[in-house]
């Protein structure tokens, strides 16, 4: 087992579109050291790994040890040629990750995931969904999505796109299997296209609020309410059909969103109070904004713990 090894350190790095979180800890997760650099999203995705890099050997050479294990959360669906469903960097999709890696740490054990799902992994690891299964992680904010938690594992799905759910329609499909041409403007929107954090800045520009739904939750004006009304909504809808799809023991919530808690808490406790079966306790998570990086040291954990 090579965390057996003298003096062992794991390696976390967790990508984001607009930066990147590297953390060197000990076998238990705990950080020794963490540093952030900017993404530079529009300077494009090579030049963000080649920092990411040099900021990883700068951190090392501050702390002795030998590399057991190396985790990484990461935007997108991994896989060995490529990333997809990461359309925020550019470059990003064309990225040979795990080569990289492995090149870069021959020899370390590697996990990489998605980054809810790493963040999920981290709660059910250390978290508010520890003991609870099965369960469901869901990230509320730039990107909206969810991660099932069943048999003690996260589910990954047949590509691991599981729990996706922000690329759930909003509208029925006609008979060609297509949004039907009666819906609104709005509502042949994906969820996340619709309730997702660039969505919403987007629409609340156009009524004059900066800052997308922070800025929605700090206005008291009609349009402003309403609004932040059809978000809440359809985010109760939507994480209410997954806890009656899922019947879930636990909900745990991350993400952006929930620095200001209220109202969605207490509106999504009501619905799932009032329309699901058997209603799931709900909690915020432990890790809140750090979730991908705790998610990238839990993965890093687990690595460095596996059998050669």
């Amino acid at each position: 087992m090579t965390s057996t090894e003298p003096n062992p350190l794991i390696l976390a790095l967790d990508f984001g579109g607009t930066k990147i979180a590297c953390a060197v800890a000990d076998l238990a997760g705990t950080p020794v050291e963490e540093v952030v650099i900017a993404t530079e999203a529009d300077k494009g995705a090579e030049q963000a790994m080649r920092r990411t890099f040099a900021a990883v050997d700068e951190l090392r050479s501050r702390h002795a040890g030998r590399l057991v294990g190396v985790g990484v959360s990461t935007m997108g669906i991994t896989f060995e040629d490529r990333i997809e469903l990461a359309p925020n960097v550019e470059g990003w999709s064309r990225l040979r990750m795990p080569e990289m890696l492995r090149t870069q740490y021959p020899g370390v054990n590697l996990r990489i995931d998605n980054d809810v799902k790493a963040a999920a992994f981290a709660e059910h690891t250390w978290g508010a969904l520890q003991g609870a299964d099965p369960a469901i992680y869901v990230n509320l904010g730039s990107g909206i999505a969810a991660t099932i938690i069943s048999g003690g594992k996260v589910l990954a799905g047949a590509h691991g796109a599981a729990g996706e759910y922000g690329y759930w329609l909003r509208s029925p499909v006609d008979s060609a299997g297509s949004v039907t041409a009666a819906a609104s403007v709005d509502d042949r929107l994906s969820v996340e296209e619709f309730a997702g954090g660039a969505g919403v800045r987007r629409r609340a520009a156009a009524i004059g609020v900066e800052n997308g739904f922070a800025g929605l939750l700090q206005r008291d004006d009609a349009a402003s309410r309403a609004m932040l009304d059809g978000i809440l909504a359809d985010i109760c809808w939507h994480v209410t059909n997954l806890a009656i799809l899922v019947d879930a023991e636990k909900i745990v919530l991350g993400g952006g969103y929930l620095r200001t808690p209220e109202p969605l808490l207490s509106r999504l406790r009501a619905s799932l109070d009032r329309y699901v079966p058997y209603p799931p306790e709900l909690e915020i998570g432990r890790f809140g904004s750090n979730g991908g990086l705790s998610g990238a040291l839990a993965l890093a954990v687990a690595a460095a713990h596996e059998t050669d």
